[in-house]
């Protein structure tokens, strides 16, 4: 069975606190308390909207294109351009890639700027300015 990165964490944690004697916690936080590097779930969870995006932004004209938004709590940016058909689907894929940083209370504060709408450009949706 695969583990993703998180359960990987929490189960080396796991071990060395149990080679520690249950002695290692992280500060100022319970014995159930994991250290989670919520910059490394946000870089992973990035880098697959990216792949996903990538693979979902083929265009013919700017009427293909639309902004896929409300992706999720753990991204530094409100929207990506992608096939219109395809907005749904990246949207809740986004969020679901999200989960593991939100269920560790990770959080970001970042504001939303107003973002121009998206064109096809050389066969990819992208935003236009």
């Amino acid at each position: 069975m695969r583990r993703s990165r998180a359960q990987r964490l929490t189960f080396g944690a796991a071990c060395l606190a149990l080679g520690c004697g249950g002695q290692a916690q992280e500060e100022a936080g319970t014995p159930e308390t994991v250290a989670v590097d919520c910059s490394e779930l946000q870089h992973a969870a990035d880098a697959a909207l990216q792949s996903l995006v990538e693979a979902n932004n083929a265009c013919d004209t700017d009427a293909d294109c639309a902004r896929a938004e409300g992706l999720g709590e753990c991204y530094t940016y409100c929207s990506v351009p992608v096939r219109r058909a395809n907005v749904g689907a990246v949207t809740a894929s986004g969020r679901n890639l999200c989960r593991s940083y939100v269920e560790h209370q990770c959080s970001l504060s970042f504001a939303c700027p107003n973002v121009p709408g998206a064109v096809c450009a050389q066969g990819r949706c992208a935003f236009g300015f």
